[in-house]
């Protein structure tokens, strides 16, 4: 017996090592797979919040908004959504975005509150924090406020506390029905 090596009824690995190979090989796939499509939605909702339209508003008027491209510089882009809130039903809906800013000098951050009645958003909060400054840019006053409310001739507003209107019972204004 002096020409024999040992190999004849030799196994191969996988047949070696199959009833193991298999499902973990099945778990794997099945990992990658999961791992794909919680991603895939991840970004879907991340893009779908992107392309609102509270939220291209709020990012189109920071970009604009003379006071923060002085600060951030010129090419104010979105950076990173850092928190997203939307929500809609029928013509109405709310809006909650803090969302990461960027320009050529300096990064902020900019925080918008919306909320949408009859299919109009209106901004209760828009604006942009930089760093380095103790007072963000509110870019919902000035020249630039485009959605603050217009008063209308002749029309009387309050603005008061909730707190405030317990004392007001039975007031009559000028002008008021």
């Amino acid at each position: 017996m002096t020409g024999q090596t040992g190999t004849i009824g030799r196994q191969g690995w996988f047949a070696r090592n199959w009833f193991w190979a298999v499902p973990v090989g099945l778990a794997l796939t099945l990992t990658l797979v999961g791992a794909t499509a919680v991603a895939a939605a991840f970004l879907g909702v991340f893009k779908a919040v992107e392309a609102s339209e509270p939220y291209q508003q709020a990012v189109t008027r920071a970009a604009a908004h003379p006071a923060v491209a002085r600060e951030l510089g010129e090419d104010v882009h979105a950076t990173a959504t850092r928190k997203a809130s939307l929500k809609f039903h029928n013509e109405s809906g709310s809006a909650d975005f803090v969302i990461s800013l960027a320009g050529s000098r300096k990064e902020g951050t900019l925080y918008a509150t919306a909320r949408r009645k009859e299919g109009k958003w209106t901004f209760s909060t828009l604006e942009v924090a930089v760093e380095g400054q103790s007072r963000p840019i509110d870019l919902l006053t000035g020249a630039d406020a485009e959605s603050a409310p217009v008063q209308a001739p002749g029309e009387t507003r309050l603005n008061l506390p909730a707190s405030g209107l317990r004392g007001l019972r039975g007031l009559r204004l000028p002008g008021a029905l």
